[in-house]
């Protein structure tokens, strides 16, 4: 909910690498990736406005601490990416996952990845 309030759209517009409305894809790493679909009339210097603003990092921050029940010892958010990119859905794999923080969000005009390390 948090990219999607910050990139002004409804929540149904972020999709994981799958192509899963609503949600994120989390890497093994760490890594938070979505997509923003359908983003008429945003630009990626808009969304780039939005994403690498501090309150929006400190956002990501209290989202996370909500999610584990408590604040990690070295929680925070790091780099962000804005990049255009086409959505091309992953095809689904098993993977285990861990949690650390830092950000990255990649934009396109037909859709865009976000990427956040938490």
């Amino acid at each position: 909910r948090d990219i999607a309030a910050a990139a002004g759209v409804d929540a149904s517009l972020v999709v994981d690498l799958m192509g899963q409305n609503s949600t994120v894809t989390v890497s093994q790493g760490g890594s938070i990736s979505a997509f923003l679909l359908d983003l008429q009339g945003v630009s990626a210097r808009d969304l780039a406005t939005s994403f690498y603003n501090e309150s929006f990092r400190e956002t990501l921050v209290n989202s996370t601490i909500a999610v584990l029940g408590s604040r990690p010892e070295h929680l925070g958010v790091g780099a962000m990416t804005v990049e255009p990119k086409t959505f091309v859905p992953l095809q689904p794999t098993t993977t285990s996952m861990t949690s650390t923080s830092t950000a990255t969000f990649t934009s396109t005009s037909s859709g865009s990845v976000v990427t956040t390390t938490t």
